[in-house]
């Protein structure tokens, strides 16, 4: 079973994703930030097997929180989650160590398999 932590400011986004991931029977969702320090807090507590971040998150944004994550050395990988599609971002995310990045417009497609590559170890950067 796969740990899962989801971190988005947007209760609704949250709950959204929660479902997505309830239909499946490999992944369980053990907790819910609603910002990067939480976030990092309850990486911290729960050692998720994976966070799911939204990039643009209150007092600390999904890649200040990824390298807070590193520094503390929590057995983690993260995907992180945006509504940019621009390349920048996705390059900046896997310079700065996260294992995926999803379009959150494309979360239902592509967050599933972003998840599963990140607990084995794989990058998933969605096109």
């Amino acid at each position: 079973m796969i740990q899962v932590l989801i971190a988005d400011d947007h209760l609704p986004v949250r709950r959204g994703l929660r479902r997505l991931l309830q239909q499946t029977k490999d992944m369980e969702v053990v907790g819910e930030a609603s910002d990067g320090l939480e976030a990092v807090e309850l990486a911290q507590q729960l050692q998720p097997d994976v966070v799911v971040m939204d990039i643009s998150m209150p007092n600390l944004d999904g890649i200040q929180a990824l390298t807070r994550i590193q520094e503390k050395q929590i057995p983690t990988r993260v995907v992180i989650l945006s509504m940019h599609a621009g390349a920048d971002f996705a390059h900046l995310a896997q310079r700065q160590g996260a294992y995926g990045y999803v379009l959150k417009r494309q979360a239902s497609r592509d967050l599933k398999p972003a998840i599963r590559a990140a607990w084995r170890g794989e990058t998933y950067f969605a096109p």
